[in-house]
């Protein structure tokens, strides 16, 4: 029987090693690990934590502002300490795709809620963890985690499914935004500007945000915003000489979502004058959709005449045209979106031929073995 002081000295030895190892030979250990093991490699030191007091300046990561790193010792030496700029291991081990990184789908979850690494056996090159993709809740999310903390000031109010899809559309342009770029996108009805301070919060330092609302009143959150990066544009959003006002002061648009009327009569006279303008990779949101009087109610007799026309019938026969080769719309729009109440419009990079200098779509075929069909055997690399 060994004896267990023997195993207990070995055990320490062993850790000790093991985490100078890691933490002394960061070369050696990414000759044998992807940068987004190095990541998870990384959570078990201590020093993997977020500095206190300060949340992570990028996800707003609620875990790390709650784990504080322990305060280093007079013995610690400068490359020891944490550095305040350092970016966070932790948060990059549980963001979403946001932050460049692909997990291992055989990774795990510890006791602390951080991302540890298992892998019992091999996956399949390009595996990633689901919990970094649609639909992202809670702390995954940082459009639900702002607004899960608002308790008071500036009112804002919106229906919670739209969370994740914010974070599945706007993703690409927070991770721009706090790299420096700058990102512009408009608001449609600002009520009582909660939302403005939302988009400020979430998206950083890049983004140049419009209010638009047609009550004079909102223009007072321009001056609220002390870096100057917020304006206030007011308007009548079924004017369409309004619409020309506004493209003139915002030539360039990456995102505009219309949380404005809430009527057809608004709803088409936005997405028929602002489509065409927003940038290409840009986005287009309408919110609160309804066949009825408010979001969710079926459509009835006593509605009034202004809900005879429906937003989802006129928008699905606007964007046919990506289903009909070489038309301008296929060439300019990547994908249409459904989700309850909110429709979504995502614009494609680079614009397809012919009304682009983008290739044109094709279905190219692979493999050797074709079963005949009715004109023959299938022969050529595109299908006709």
């Amino acid at each position: 029987m060994v004896n267990s002081a023997v195993v207990g000295v070995t055990g320490v030895l062993f850790g000790t090693l093991l985490g100078a190892s890691l933490n002394g030979r960061n070369g050696q250990v990414g000759s044998l690990l992807g940068p987004s093991q190095q990541a998870l490699v990384a959570v078990g030191s201590s020093s993997s934590q977020c500095p206190p007091p300060a949340p992570c300046p990028r996800c707003q990561c609620p875990r790390c502002e709650q784990e504080a790193a322990p305060a280093p010792s007079e013995q610690d030496s400068p490359a020891e300490q944490q550095d305040p700029q350092a970016s966070c291991p932790v948060c990059e081990a549980v963001a979403p795709p946001t932050h460049g990184s692909l997990l291992n789908s055989n990774s795990m979850e510890s006791s602390e809620g951080h991302q540890v690494s298992h892998s019992p056996a091999p996956v399949p090159s390009g595996s990633y963890n689901s919990k970094n993709f649609y639909p992202l809740h809670n702390a995954y999310n940082r459009f639900e985690h702002w607004y899960n903390k608002r308790k008071t000031g500036k009112g804002v109010w919106k229906w919670t499914q739209y969370f994740p899809a914010w974070e599945r559309h706007f993703a690409k342009f927070i991770a721009k935004s706090w790299a420096g770029e700058e990102v512009h996108m408009a608001e449609l009805g600002i009520f009582s500007g909660g939302s403005l301070e939302m988009w400020q919060a979430v998206f950083g330092p890049g983004l140049r945000l419009w209010g638009v609302d047609i009550a004079t009143i909102t223009k007072q959150y321009e001056k609220d915003d002390t870096s100057g990066r917020t304006k206030i544009f007011n308007m009548d959003q079924t004017n369409s000489a309004s619409w020309d006002e506004f493209k003139k002061k915002v030539p360039k648009l990456d995102i505009l979502i219309d949380d404005g009327l809430h009527l057809f009569s608004g709803q088409k006279a936005t997405f028929d004058n602002i489509v065409d303008h927003i940038a290409p990779g840009g986005v287009f949101m309408t919110e609160d959709i309804s066949d009825g009087r408010r979001p969710g109610a079926r459509p009835s007799k006593g509605d009034g005449s202004e809900y005879n026309e429906k937003y989802l019938d006129y928008s699905f026969q606007k964007t046919r045209g990506i289903h009909y080769e070489n038309t301008k719309w296929q060439s300019m729009i990547d994908s249409v979106h459904y989700y309850p109440y909110l429709f979504v419009l995502e614009k494609r990079e680079v614009p397809l031929a012919p009304h682009g200098r983008g290739p044109r779509l094709t279905a190219i075929k692979h493999g050797t073995l074709w079963k005949p069909i009715s004109h023959g055997v299938v022969k050529g690399q595109h299908a006709n």
